[in-house]
């Protein structure tokens, strides 16, 4: 056993996930979920600020 927390792990795991992917993960959520998604670290916040995030959110309403 590592000796680490389930929580610690957790932290370690998703502070490896590329920008693209949590881009492409916060495309999913509604409006209150990129709200609580950004408040999590400077991180998420920066990532559900910017431009791509929401060229991608952009780009899925448009789609019939």
């Amino acid at each position: 056993m590592s000796g680490r927390s389930t929580e610690e792990e957790a932290y370690s795991w998703i502070g490896d996930v590329p920008d693209e992917v949590l881009v492409h993960i916060c495309s999913f959520l509604d409006p209150f979920g990129l709200v609580r998604a950004e408040i999590v670290c400077h991180r998420w916040r920066n990532i559900v600020s910017s431009d791509i995030l929401w060229k991608v959110i952009s780009l899925k309403q448009q789609k019939p």
